[in-house]
């Protein structure tokens, strides 16, 4: 899962001294709650930012027509 375009950045995670990074902590959290089947995405917060991406796009593009 660290293959470059899963976050843009290479590694593990990991920071000197074997501790594990917030990140990775969250990376692993969401990792077990997908396997499990737990994982929950909200609808509308996903609905907002595709609307959102979309207009922003349209705006760099000029937009009028």
């Amino acid at each position: 899962m660290n293959s470059p375009g899963a976050g843009g950045k290479k590694g593990n995670g990991s920071v000197p001294g074997g501790k594990e990074s917030t990140r990775q902590k969250r990376i692993d959290l969401l990792r077990e709650k997908v396997e499990k089947g737990t994982y929950r995405v909200n609808p509308k917060k996903v609905a907002d930012k595709m609307v959102e991406d979309a207009v922003r796009l349209i705006r760099s593009r000029g937009g009028s027509g």
